[in-house]
């Protein structure tokens, strides 16, 4: 039996038809439809170096990322992203290797290249996770977004948040939040903080 799935929360439950040249056709035998967990979790993260980047989408595509922002700030360099299509294939194989290997039925949404004022008032109306090493400690941060739908999770590139940047986040009421009180790489930080919001929706967190 094969577990297929349309990344669209659809597993199909399949046994093979009949071989053919390159693979095979399968028949269908049971269909099931898998609700994706609320909060539904939009990573906006600075982009980083293009390997990280990749390392970092299979992750979040594990962890059960609803979308996956890459964000344009004003520390980001060496812009190996204004060849998107380029290595947008590339993203998306590993976001499917991540759900695959975290036996998911839901593929993140892969956004374009985003700039950072776009990336934020795009998510107007959510609450706003920002990792900060200065910010207050993890578990603080429950409630911001018990009972909320969608969370904007806000992650800086290598070199962090400009003071432009920062200033507009907590204009927007962002909720800083340290993750470990050491700063991590970009990679690091945003699986971490995605993995806490997630967790936080586990039934037994929730009061």
């Amino acid at each position: 039996m094969l577990r297929v799935t349309d990344g669209k929360g659809r597993i199909f439950e399949c046994r093979v038809a009949r071989r053919i040249k390159d693979g095979a056709e399968l028949s269908v035998e049971k269909q099931l439809t898998i609700e994706r967990a609320t909060p539904e979790v939009r990573m906006c993260v600075g982009l980083c170096d293009k390997e990280e980047f990749g390392q970092l989408a299979q992750d979040l595509a594990a962890l059960g990322a609803a979308a996956i922002v890459p964000v344009l700030c004003e520390s980001c360099r060496e812009p190996w992203w204004r060849a998107w299509e380029k290595h947008e294939a590339r993203l998306c194989s590993k976001m499917v290797a991540g759900i695959k290997q975290a036996r998911s039925a839901w593929l993140p949404l892969l956004a374009r290249p985003t700039a950072f004022s776009e990336a934020l008032s795009a998510g107007e109306g959510c609450p706003v996770l920002v990792a900060d090493e200065k910010g207050a400690p993890l578990p603080l941060a429950a409630g911001a977004v018990q009972g909320a739908s969608v969370v904007s999770c806000f992650v800086g590139p290598p070199g962090g948040f400009s003071p432009k940047e920062s200033a507009a986040l907590a204009s927007r009421k962002a909720f800083s939040v340290s993750l470990s009180g050491n700063r991590l790489r970009t990679e690091l930080a945003a699986v971490v903080l995605c993995g806490f919001v997630r967790s936080s929706a586990l039934p037994e967190n929730r009061r």
